[in-house]
């Protein structure tokens, strides 16, 4: 119970850290994984999520990313998806590879299943608005692409770094 009540901490001091203040790849990626752990906690093994981190800490805590950006989609897949299907399980996946030229790629992939029976319709709000963080962040450099029918929703998001990274951490 001590170790739940310290990580849950660190996720509410995430969230309150200065908007303004650099924030990384690997903070965000830390809180989501945090918060991927609580629901496991809440749901149990009816839970049926796979989670793939395959994002290098010490390269990623130099990559800058605005906060809350990618929890804002990792939310909204128990907000508006179902997590409990075990013949089609939510599927987040986390990569980082590096080019040989020293530039990074990122890319974030959520495939589920919309929940047909969510009380809370979806406003595209989430979702238009970590665009329009992105856009203004990354300019050119971000690729977000939806495909989405009644059985399935992927989100795919590509987000290219440069060599010379420590000047986008305040945008």
């Amino acid at each position: 119970m001590f170790k739940d009540f310290l990580r849950f901490s660190e996720l509410i001091s995430y969230s309150y850290k200065e908007t303004l203040s650099p924030n990384f790849l690997t903070e965000e990626l830390r809180a989501i994984e945090t918060y991927i752990g609580f629901q496991r906690k809440r749901f149990g093994a009816k839970l049926q999520f796979s989670l793939a981190n395959r994002v290098n800490p010490d390269l990623g805590s130099r990559l800058p990313l605005p906060k809350w950006t990618l929890m804002t989609l990792v939310e909204n897949i128990f907000k508006h998806g179902n997590c409990f299907l075990p013949d089609n399980p939510c599927i987040l996946n986390l990569d980082l590879s590096e080019n040989t030229d020293g530039k990074s790629q990122f890319t974030f992939f959520i495939k589920n299943s919309p929940d047909t029976d969510a009380v809370v319709s979806s406003t595209g709000f989430g979702i238009n608005t970590v665009d329009r963080i992105l856009a203004h962040h990354f300019k050119n450099d971000y690729r977000l692409q939806i495909e989405e029918n009644d059985r399935e929703f992927q989100l795919k998001i590509t987000i290219g770094y440069g060599r010379d990274i420590t000047d986008r951490t305040t945008g």
